[in-house]
């Protein structure tokens, strides 16, 4: 018997999947099919009680009753001979009781004694078994309970050390963040500087060149003047050769002879087509003329509206300088560290080459 399987009552609950309070009425309800044992401080159970108990559950489920589950385990599984004798000795001695004289009632009553006094002891043995499994139970869910304990200890200890490395991290990171933007600051100080003295002689250079454009402009605007006075003069002056030439011919045909009339009329024609030619051949001149004022008066107002947009950019640009200026009063930049400055220091050209060719795409 002892190489046979045994379980606790813990093993019976998990095996069985039913609450312990059920498992313990169940057992004494129906005890005298239940194989159990004491064995030092405990009750154990077989394989034979293992299948009692999981026919009970099944037969719960079905929906049997108390007298129905006690007829089924009947016919199925055998009754437990300690038990079974037990409860006969009972049956047994109240009959014995009417019949039996007091002498033979105290041998009865003492055996009654001992019957209950082994009830006693085994429903006291049953509690201490029970009991002692309690404080197993007890004592493997306190080890649990410290383990995970210890575990959420040991996760904090973590999630903090991470936390202190992340903002030792951060600290860092900002450190660094904030020299970078020093030194930027101040290189943007510099190229500011070193723009406005750009901006400063491209505006003077470029207020120069306009002034220069300027008096090129009026030159070419007097010289159109005088032109337009000299080619009127020229036209008037052979509008009026050509109002004369008419008197001349008449004079001319009155004094010769008749034979010379005809050659002179000729030479009148030819004379009037050579005007007509001279004549055409001036007004598609003076036409020109016309055409090539218009169009120095049309450039000239050109210059000027160019002129007049490029003093407005200056004033803008002006403005804009002066606002830069402010702000950086405003906000006084911090010293930057000699390293960065050097660093910083090998990028201020291209900026400044950039800055200097913009006005000149303007």
């Amino acid at each position: 018997m002892k190489n046979r399987k045994t379980y606790i009552i813990a093993d019976l609950v998990k095996l069985v999947g039913v609450a312990r309070t059920t498992l313990n009425d169940w057992m004494v309800r129906y005890e005298q099919y239940i194989e159990s044992e004491v064995r030092g401080h405990r009750r154990v159970y077989f394989d034979s009680s293992l299948n009692v108990l999981r026919d009970i559950a099944e037969l719960r489920d079905a929906g049997k009753t108390s007298s129905e589950i006690q007829n089924e385990l009947a016919d199925r599984h055998p009754v437990n001979a300690d038990i079974a004798s037990e409860a006969g000795s009972g049956k047994k001695s109240l009959p014995a009781e009417t019949d039996a004289s007091t002498e033979t009632l105290l041998p009865i009553v003492k055996q009654q004694a001992e019957e209950m006094e082994r009830l006693l002891v085994r429903k006291l043995q049953d509690m201490a078994a029970d009991l002692h499994q309690a404080q197993l139970d007890a004592n493997h869910h306190s080890r649990q309970n410290a383990r995970w304990i210890l575990l959420v200890i040991v996760l904090l200890l973590i999630f903090g050390a991470g936390a202190v490395f992340t903002t030792i991290g951060l600290y860092d990171l900002l450190t660094g963040q904030q020299k970078i933007f020093s030194s930027a600051r101040l290189h943007l100080d510099r190229l500011l500087s070193r723009n406005n003295d750009l901006f400063v002689t491209e505006s003077k250079r470029l207020a120069a060149a306009a002034e220069r454009q300027q008096l090129k402009f009026r030159d070419l605007a007097v010289m159109l003047e005088g032109d337009s006075k000299n080619s009127r003069q020229e036209i008037a002056a052979l509008k009026a050769g050509i109002a004369g030439q008419p008197q001349a011919f008449a004079v001319l045909l009155d004094k010769r002879d008749k034979p010379l009339l005809e050659q002179h009329k000729a030479n009148i024609e030819l004379l009037k087509e050579t005007f007509a030619r001279e004549r055409k051949a001036l007004q598609e001149k003076i036409a020109e003329l016309e055409k090539q004022n218009s169009q120095h008066k049309l450039t000239a107002q050109r210059q000027d509206t160019q002129i007049i947009e490029l003093k407005k950019k200056i004033f803008e640009l002006r403005a804009q300088l002066e606002a830069m200026q402010q702000e950086k009063a405003r906000n006084p930049v911090p010293a930057v560290p000699p390293i960065l400055a050097g660093k910083s220091g090998k990028t201020e050209k291209a900026p400044g080459k950039a800055l200097s060719q913009t006005p000149d795409k303007k």
